[in-house]
């Protein structure tokens, strides 16, 4: 049953370095490639969403002085 075991495995780890697509250096660099795409895509989003926040923080401030000088008028 061990010999088994250990032959499946060890059939499999062969296999696994036959089909794989990449090198384990390839493999670390796709992945250090994706990581910054992923990073720069959040910070392009999370720039988007503040000016987006920002400006309706503007317009929220504009309208609360209006409505203010509209109150405050004898």
């Amino acid at each position: 049953m061990a010999i088994c075991l250990l032959a499946g495995f060890t059939a499999g780890v062969a296999a696994a370095l036959l089909l794989a697509p990449n090198s384990g250096a390839g493999t670390r660099n796709m992945i250090g490639r994706k990581f910054k795409e992923g990073e720069d895509w959040i910070k392009n989003k999370a720039s988007e969403a503040e000016g987006r926040v920002r400006a309706r923080g503007e317009d929220f401030l504009e309208r609360a002085h209006e409505v203010g000088e509209v109150i405050s008028r004898p």
